[in-house]
């Protein structure tokens, strides 16, 4: 096993051999003294306070009161998109998804499974004729409805 030169250097100290310069560098420097520097400018200074009892000027940051928002009525864009779940058969499912194949096969080559859809509900609505609207109690009592996901063990 190789000695390292830490290994080497307490075996020197420990037969008698030189200290390490370091050591005799601090003995050197605490036997001197400190030497005073003669000013040869007569100009006069003041003491200046050490940091620790120097006052700081602590202006505190301004309280900016969040304004909560204010509840307004959205107004629903009937024509824009929002995602929804819902179960649906796995054999409708499959069956969207042929749909969609047979169509890029024969060159609607951006069709998606969301279009299917929309044109299914849209033929639904067709062949139903006029469907009448879901009275305004409902769709108040829709929107108190808990949102998200249900939890599993309740």
């Amino acid at each position: 096993m190789k000695k390292k030169s830490a290994d080497l250097f307490k075996v020197i100290t420990k037969s008698g051999g030189p200290e390490h310069p370091l050591k005799s560098l601090a003995k050197n420097t605490e036997r001197e003294e400190p030497e005073e520097i003669e000013d040869d400018d007569d100009t006069e200074y003041e003491e200046e306070e050490p940091v620790s009892r120097r006052t700081t000027s602590y202006r505190p940051k301004p309280v900016i009161e969040q304004k909560k928002p204010v509840a307004r009525p959205k107004q629903v864009d009937m024509n824009s998109s929002v995602r929804q779940t819902f179960l649906i058969r796995m054999s409708m499912i499959e069956a969207i998804k042929d749909i969609v194949y047979y169509k890029k096969v024969n060159g609607n080559l951006y069709c998606t499974q969301q279009d299917v859809v929309e044109e299914a509900i849209e033929a639904l609505l067709e062949k139903l004729g006029d469907v009448p609207e879901r009275p305004e109690e409902e769709r108040k009592r829709e929107q108190q409805k808990k949102r998200g996901r249900k939890k599993k063990y309740e």
